[in-house]
C-alpha cells in the first residue's frame, strides 16, 4: 500500500476517520531498514516507534491530518554520535517538519 503523500515508503497500515470537517489519517510506516542520516549507514535494527502529525492539502472543504507512525532505529557505527535516529521521510516531509511538502508548496504560491 502506498499514500500519494509517501509514494515511495512501504506502509504497514492506513486507517481512515472522518468527522465531516477533518480527514483523520493514521499511517504506519513499515521499512526493513533505513540510513542514519549522520553518517549514512544503514540500519535494521529497530529501536522504538513514533507518532507525529502531519497536515496534508485539503480535501475538497475537509482539512487532512496526517498521523505518521514512524520507526527508530540504533546506528550501528561506532563511530557516529548518533546512537538513535528516526527514518527520514524527505522530501515529502521535511525532518521535523508538520506540513507535507505539497502543502508547503501550495501556501508559498497562495501567498
Amino acid at each position: 500500500m502506498s499514500l500519494s503523500i509517501l509514494p515511495a515508503v512501504p506502509t504497514q497500515d492506513l486507517t481512515i476517520t472522518d468527522d465531516g470537517h477533518q480527514f483523520f489519517l493514521t499511517l504506519w510506516i513499515a521499512a526493513a531498514c533505513a540510513p542514519c542520516p549522520h553518517c549514512g549507514e544503514v540500519s535494521s535494527r529497530v529501536h522504538s516507534t513514533y507518532a507525529r502529525q502531519v497536515h496534508d492539502l485539503p480535501w475538497s472543504d475537509a482539512a487532512v491530518s496526517v498521523e505518521l507512525v514512524v520507526p527508530k532505529w540504533w546506528c550501528d557505527n561506532p563511530d557516529c554520535p548518533q546512537s538513535i535516529f528516526c527514518m527520514r521521510l524527505t522530501p515529502w516531509v521535511p525532518a521535523y517538519g508538520r506540513r507535507s511538502a505539497r502543502l508547503t508548496e501550495w501556501i508559498a504560491d497562495w501567498a
